[in-house]
């Protein structure tokens, strides 16, 4: 799939949720979504995935947490990505 097309299909996600929830709702509702959407769109996810940082050779609990994350990556992905994945010690295949 291209970058614009992957693009294309995440936002058309986005805009199908946007207008049907109540903007007081918690986070968790807009993500469960979102996650829903992307899902019936044919679109592997994960959500709420810890990446942590190495230091001094080791993985501390020190971290974030990716909301979600949409794994169709490709050439153009690999250099957009390179800190978030350096993180936890993912590799690019």
């Amino acid at each position: 799939m291209e970058l614009n097309d992957l693009i294309y299909k995440i936002r058309s996600c986005i805009f199908k949720e946007y207008p049907t929830l109540d903007p007081e709702l918690l986070e968790s509702v807009y993500e469960a979504a979102l996650a829903y959407e992307l899902c019936k769109s044919d679109l592997t996810i994960q959500i709420q995935v810890f990446l942590s940082a190495n230091y001094d050779d080791r993985k501390p609990e020190l971290g974030f947490r990716s909301d979600i994350l949409v794994e169709v990556l490709q050439e153009v992905h690999k250099k957009q990505l390179p800190v978030y994945l350096k993180l936890p010690g993912k590799k690019l295949e």
